[in-house]
């Protein structure tokens, strides 16, 4: 949702946090702002904690140079070399998921490139 926003001309923090919270509306961890429609909470294990979405548009928008994501894969340094392509960023073996339970998976959008906040979300599913 992030990145979509980002190519749209005229997007902004506010039109993200609206789709994202109308996407997860059935989410008892999400948390609307009554007050700041660009703000929104998550409560997390040690309470409610309320975001200011000022920015989110704006720094997504850097993308990860293709010459430096190159240069770190021909890198001698394995973590570099091993890891700039690996989306799971661990070297433990991935259990097969349960595919009966999951349910269809989203296209990659084709969009726009792939941004810092594309890699780092990657690495921590």
């Amino acid at each position: 949702m992030l990145n979509e926003e980002c190519v749209r001309p005229k997007g902004t923090d506010e039109a993200f946090v609206q789709k994202a919270l109308a996407a997860n509306k059935k989410s008892p961890c999400l948390i609307q702002s009554k007050i700041d429609r660009s703000a929104f909470g998550i409560h997390h294990y040690a309470g409610k904690v309320m975001y200011d979405s000022e920015g989110f548009v704006g720094s997504n928008q850097d993308t990860l140079p293709t010459d430096l994501s190159d240069c770190a894969l021909k890198s001698s340094n394995e973590i570099l070399a091993k890891h700039m392509n690996n989306d799971n960023c661990s070297n433990l073996e991935q259990a097969p998921a349960a595919s009966a339970k999951k349910g269809p998976k989203r296209a990659k959008s084709n969009l726009v490139a792939p941004t810092v906040w594309t890699k780092y979300k990657g690495q921590l599913m």
